[in-house]
């Protein structure tokens, strides 16, 4: 009884295991143990060195030119985002004192 489990066990795996398998993304049907070998250059690799705040050891964090300059998208981005919040929060501020008849600080 035992032994039925565990074959019906296995046999629901095998189509897992079939889709892990698939053939690449070129659609070429690859042999079962063939190895594919990926040919072009890799990324040049900018490292530059970090000191974290509250830190007094350095990193040195390696990216590829692309990699940085996504970092730099998303520091500004979010540099954008902050300045925004602020600039609302300070036209609220101003609108509250209005209100109230206070003047400005």
């Amino acid at each position: 009884m035992r032994k039925s489990h565990l074959v019906a066990a296995l046999a629901l795996l095998a189509p897992i295991e079939v889709a892990a398998q698939a053939p690449p993304g070129n659609g070429v049907p690859q042999k079962p143990g063939e190895q594919v070998t990926v040919v072009g250059q890799q990324p040049k690799l900018v490292c530059e060195r970090f000191t974290p705040t509250g830190s007094i050891k350095s990193q040195k964090i390696c990216r590829s030119q692309s990699d940085w300059d996504l970092v730099q998208k998303d520091s500004l981005t979010e540099l954008q985002r902050l300045e925004d919040r602020y600039q609302r929060y300070w036209q609220m501020r101003q609108t509250q004192q209005m209100m109230l008849g206070d003047s400005p600080n």
